[in-house]
């Protein structure tokens, strides 16, 4: 029932649009503006996106450039401790190495303390004096000084507590080169992360104030933060971060954070943020930008808010504009129908109201031109028809003069010559005047026939007396008799309808012309003549079997008054009464006349019905 009903209205829609130009012209300017506005909302994402990468990718920089700085200094300061005690560790005095780091650490980053290796990862000094006993059992050393001496660089632990009253601590070591670019023993560092927050300095640094600057090792453990209270904490994102720090990938986007583990209190709050992340260049470590999103993106969503608030405009603006350009132009036109529907079917002239100079205004002017001249041919038609009429019926009227003067002179006195001829041959004359009164009197008696034929076609009487059925029986039978044609005639429809005589005599006139031209031209054997009766018309066919014609030929010729068919006179009685002509022929089959005429037509009335041969 919903899908029928939805086609339905989709049906209804469509009608609407072709019947009115206001609900085309509002159609197509909706579509124009959904387009349109489709391309401005695709053109400001493609713009926000670019703009949102160049921050992301600004982040990006900004982590890989506080990492790098990061590890600049890690490294500055153990490069300054390998450079001080590098002779002492050459020269393996243990004292003199213990003496110069204790005057140099304090310079440090490395709170915790200082340590110096030999090659093989024993013990040369430490600083302040710690158990190395105590320390071996925190670290595997050795470890980290084989990898120190297979990358030739810096390398870092993971978090690793050293006491139970002391917090993790990470450790650094760096390979020591002696004057022969020898491996002479290793330098390095413990750091705390909670004492040396190596971050905080850009704590509240514009405009960057409220991001969040994370440190994070290979396990994902924040060990310096801007944010103190989120140290020691695994990070956001920890797996990703770790596979990150491994492939020294860089990866940038937004995400949700969620605090719980950094507060210790439960919780859902989750908030969207622009995390930002880069490893630092040698050391297992990355270095991580997160900003809430609202402050990272903040040019974005100003600019978001912009062009929603333009576009929005800007869309209201056009449409307003559209409207008012549809309507001045659809109204003139819509005024102009309503002026040409109030004066429709009437003979007034076309005085349409004044619509400028523009091109509603010239077709007004058009419009009232065009009126005026069809009411004057219409007028003039009028005129021609009315006069056609009038000798139409002057026509029947001068044929039943005629028919009444033959019949009160000519009938008369040849009927009285036929009588008098008569009598004389009663009297006894020469024999050989016999033969010339018979013949006298029959030329006599055939002339009376003919003037009685001629009275007949002029004046059917049998119209005035039986009807308009019998009197076409009676006629057909008449052909039949005089010339040989057998004819039929078939009325279909029930009983006739009144009509009136101006019809009956015209469609009489049609019959008679017609059974004239076959007689004359067809050489036909058959006629058929069919009666139609409607409630409202009547129809009159005339079907003859004879050799027929070729219309076109006769249509292209113009010889349709020289083969006699009198086709203009039928055409003309047909439409004089609003009705409809129409003949059909072709060489070999025959020939079919057909008129209809419509019973509520009103004399003085016509009808242009350009079918069939004019």
């Amino acid at each position: 029932m919903v899908r029928i009903e939805w086609f339905n209205n989709l049906f209804s829609f469509r009608r609407k649009l072709r019947k009115s130009l206001y609900y085309r012209s509002i159609f197509f300017l909706i579509v124009g503006s959904a387009c349109l506005l489709g391309a401005v909302l695709a053109q400001s994402l493609i713009t926000i996106n670019g703009m949102v990468e160049r921050l992301l990718q600004e982040r990006i920089t900004l982590a890989r450039t506080t990492g790098s700085y990061l590890e600049q200094m890690i490294n500055d300061d153990l490069n300054e401790l390998g450079s001080i005690v590098a002779d002492a560790v050459e020269a393996h005095d243990k004292d003199r190495v213990r003496s110069q780091l204790s005057e140099a650490y304090l310079r440090t980053i490395f709170n915790e303390g200082v340590f110096v290796l030999d090659p093989a990862g024993s013990w040369l000094a430490t600083v302040p004096d710690r158990e190395a006993t105590h320390l071996e059992s925190a670290v595997d050393l050795k470890e980290l000084c084989r990898h120190s001496r297979e990358l030739k660089q810096t390398v870092v632990s993971d978090l690793i507590p050293i006491s139970k009253d002391h917090g993790p601590v990470l450790f650094f070591v760096k390979p020591i080169l002696c004057s022969n670019a020898d491996l002479c023993g290793f330098v390095g560092g413990l750091l705390h992360p909670a004492t040396t927050n190596l971050l905080l300095p850009l704590q509240n640094v514009s405009p960057m104030a409220s991001a969040t600057f994370e440190l994070v090792d290979s396990k994902g453990s924040v060990i310096a933060s801007t944010r103190p209270n989120t140290l020691f904490y695994v990070a956001d994102h920890e797996s990703i971060l770790k596979n990150a720090i491994t492939a020294k990938r860089e990866i940038h986007g937004r995400c949700h954070a969620c605090h719980v583990s950094r507060t210790g209190v439960s919780s859902t709050v989750r908030e969207n943020q622009v995390l930002a992340f880069a490893p630092l260049p040698t050391l297992k470590l990355g270095m991580a930008v997160l900003q809430p999103e609202g402050d990272a993106l903040a040019p974005v969503i100003r600019l978001k808010y912009r062009l929603i608030w333009l576009g929005g405009a800007f869309i209201i603006i056009f449409l307003v504009f559209a409207f008012l350009s549809v309507h001045g132009v659809v109204s003139p036109l819509v005024r102009l129908t309503q002026a040409v529907r109030n004066i429709e079917g009437t003979d007034k002239p076309l005085l349409l109201p004044s619509f400028g100079d523009d091109e509603a205004g010239e077709l007004a002017h058009a419009l009232n031109r065009w009126r005026a001249k069809l009411v004057d041919s219409l007028l003039k038609r009028k005129e021609s028809q009315l006069f056609l009429e009038g000798v139409l019926k002057a026509q029947e009227e001068e044929r039943g003069r005629i028919a009444r003067e033959l019949h009160d002179t000519i009938a008369q006195d040849l009927a009285a010559h036929r009588l008098e001829i008569e009598r004389l041959a009663k009297i006894k004359a020469p024999e050989q005047l016999l033969p010339k009164i018979q013949h006298l009197e029959e030329r006599v008696q055939g002339i009376l026939k003919t003037v009685r034929q001629i009275l007949i076609d002029l004046r059917p009487s049998v119209l005035d007396d039986l009807g308009f059925i019998p009197a076409l029986q009676w006629y057909l039978e008449r052909v039949e008799r005089d010339h040989g044609l057998k004819g039929s005639l078939i009325v279909e429809g029930g009983e006739q309808n009144k009509i009136n005589h101006e019809i009956e005599i015209s469609l009489f006139r049609i019959f008679q012309e017609s059974l004239k031209n076959i007689v004359q031209h067809a050489r036909a054997e058959h006629v058929m003549v069919t009666v139609n009766n409607f409630p409202d018309m009547i129809e009159m066919t005339v079907e003859d079997d004879g050799e027929g014609f070729n219309l076109k030929v006769i249509e292209q010729e113009g010889k349709l008054e020289g083969k006699s068919l009198g086709i203009l006179g039928m055409k003309e009685r047909s439409n004089l009464l609003g009705g409809h002509f129409n003949i059909e022929s072709k060489p070999g089959e025959g020939t079919s006349v057909s008129v209809r005429i419509p019973l509520t037509h009103l004399p003085g009335e016509q009808h242009d019905h350009s079918t069939g041969i004019s």
